[in-house]
């Protein structure tokens, strides 16, 4: 699901991130877990290697998250 851009930054739109989020709570047995764009940014911070940030497509702004580092976003996916 992630896109990836001219400059090779790998990204995905808020909602389709959200979507995604709440499906692995879904199979992780948090189903009642309350999400939204801003709580998941907000929690993201701690994450290594994914931020949260404005970029521009056909001069239409729009929030997406961006991986920033593959291998620190590697060896948080490893700890689960």
């Amino acid at each position: 699901h992630w896109k990836i851009d001219a400059k090779g930054l790998y990204y995905m739109g808020k909602h389709q991130f959200l979507e995604n989020f709440k499906h692995w709570l879904h199979i992780n047995g948090y189903e009642n877990y309350k999400v939204s764009p801003t709580s998941v940014a907000r929690e993201t911070k701690k994450l290594d290697g994914i931020t949260y940030v404005q970029l521009m497509k056909d001069k239409v702004r729009f929030r997406a998250f961006i991986i920033t580092d593959k291998i620190a976003l590697a060896n948080f996916i490893k700890k689960y």
